[in-house]
């Protein structure tokens, strides 16, 4: 470390004017040995070799040429020029390289593009023509274009069609490789699988109870034990009834819950009953904007205390089948009933 009684010498300084561009101040510590970079940061301030950003500021007549100089003599190259460049001028790489897209220039990044970028700095540099010159002349060109020849293909205030558009969107996934984000893949991933368990169980996608085939029921689908166990009820009793006979839809309704299907029909009773073992949030919009939008349909909601109660009063150890965490007491019931 520099001592602070030690001062710097005239050699010193002259050595961090020249390298201060070029250089981070990490880097700078090698050329000044036993100093620290902090010493060397308050040194710059003192000098005033601190760059001052001027990202906010137009661009000179200079500095855009030296720009195309050295996009024309690095193109394929990297390297640290342009760090060292944006260093000498006082402004971030990321703000040249916002120029020099804006200048039709192009590094190594853009290969495919690199022989048409040549070819436009060497007509700008031939004809001696600024930035502005340039985009005049590209936009006059365009003008010229278009009066002679008329918009392509006549397209002008059209749309292109379902089919055209999806023609379009293969070949776009094609030329990108059909690279896409990890976000994006995850949310594909997992919008497939709900495609999936649609077509295999349509009616049991958001359900968290154990849905599935009921033998005794006919082979019908249930998403949960509360419905074939209802279904078990209304059989014991005798009603006529049918199972998502309808499917209610909310026309005025653009995002959210747009339809709503109940679960059972009674024909003769002409009355819909609704089994919720539990209450969700998206089974109470549904109800809501079923009462809201289907004032004339009665729905009645069979929720999880009315099976509490059917089962406190001993009506799983009644009616057969019926699911329930009295296993080994519905067990013996049924046998007893076959003998």
């Amino acid at each position: 470390m520099k001592p602070r009684s030690q001062s710097w010498t005239q050699a010193e300084d002259a050595l961090l004017r020249e390298k201060r561009p070029f250089f981070t101040h990490a880097e700078l510590v090698q050329f000044f040995p036993g100093c620290t970079e902090n010493a060397l940061r308050h040194r710059i301030s003192i000098l005033g070799l601190s760059p001052r950003r001027r990202w906010n500021q137009k661009w000179t007549q200079e500095e855009v040429a030296e720009l195309i100089r050295l996009y024309t003599r690095h193109t394929g190259e990297r390297g640290g020029w342009l760090k060292a460049f944006a260093g000498k001028i006082g402004r971030s790489p990321g703000n040249i390289v916002k120029k020099a897209k804006s200048l039709g220039l192009k590094t190594s990044y853009f290969r495919k593009a690199g022989f048409r970028s040549l070819r436009i700095i060497e007509k700008m540099i031939r004809q001696s023509w600024t930035p502005k010159q340039w985009h005049e002349y590209r936009s006059q060109l365009a003008k010229d274009r278009l009066a002679k020849n008329g918009h392509p293909r006549g397209f002008a205030g059209h749309k292109h069609s379902v089919e055209t558009r999806r023609k379009l969107s293969e070949a776009g996934k094609k030329s990108t490789g059909g690279s896409y984000s990890k976000t994006r893949r995850a949310r594909m991933a997992s919008s497939q699988r709900m495609s999936e368990l649609l077509r295999e169980h349509p009616s049991s996608v958001y359900s968290r109870s154990h849905g599935g085939r009921r033998v005794d029921l006919g082979n019908q689908y249930f998403r949960s034990s509360y419905e074939a166990n209802y279904a078990r009820f209304l059989n014991f009793q005798h009603i006529q009834w049918e199972y998502e006979a309808r499917t209610f839809w909310f026309e005025k309704i653009k995002r959210g819950s747009r339809s709503y299907t109940p679960d059972f029909w009674l024909p003769i009773a002409k009355e819909y009953h609704e089994v919720k073992g539990w209450m969700d949030q998206k089974s109470q919009t549904k109800l809501k904007r079923m009462a809201k939008y289907y004032p004339d349909v009665k729905v009645i909601l069979i929720d999880g205390h009315w099976f509490k109660d059917a089962e406190r009063k001993g009506i799983c150890l009644i009616i057969p089948g019926w699911e329930c965490k009295h296993t080994e007491a519905r067990k013996a019931w049924d046998s007893a009933l076959l003998l």
